[in-house]
């Protein structure tokens, strides 16, 4: 986690994503936790699809964070990174998922007040645990 106006102070944290296909394929859900020295700290729940009619890929995003996400946030493929925007009263943040092989990928998300310049916010690889 980078410094940003939530936390200033840059820090690590692990997490833990537990997702599955639902709606015959169409929709995946995830849950997410956020620990710090073994506490959870923040939990996520996602929704992602595909909306046909905008022909754009489609997150609806709820935390503990206690803030009302709104709409869809809107995405699109560039090669193997997806990647979603939405801009608010909060500014425009983007959410990349960086694909790498069927064990990983990278995210990372980045928030601009002014919709021009980035600041990168934070920044993770995950792994699929072993069963």
């Amino acid at each position: 986690m980078h410094p940003s106006p939530w936390d200033p102070n840059p820090s690590e944290a692990d997490s833990v994503l537990e997702g599955r296909l639902d709606l015959d394929g169409l929709v995946l859900i995830t849950n997410y936790r956020q620990l710090k020295d073994g506490a959870t700290t923040f939990r996520g729940h996602g929704v992602y699809g595909y909306d046909p009619k905008l022909e754009r890929y489609t997150m609806y995003w709820f935390d503990s964070g206690s803030y009302h996400p709104g709409g869809a946030v809107l995405g699109r493929w560039e090669g193997d990174v997806l990647t979603y925007e939405r801009t608010n009263e909060r500014g425009t943040s983007r959410y990349i998922y960086t694909l790498g092989d069927d064990d990983h990928y990278d995210f990372a998300i980045e928030m601009s007040e002014d919709g021009r310049s980035f600041q990168r916010w934070m920044d993770s690889t995950w792994t699929r645990a072993t069963p």
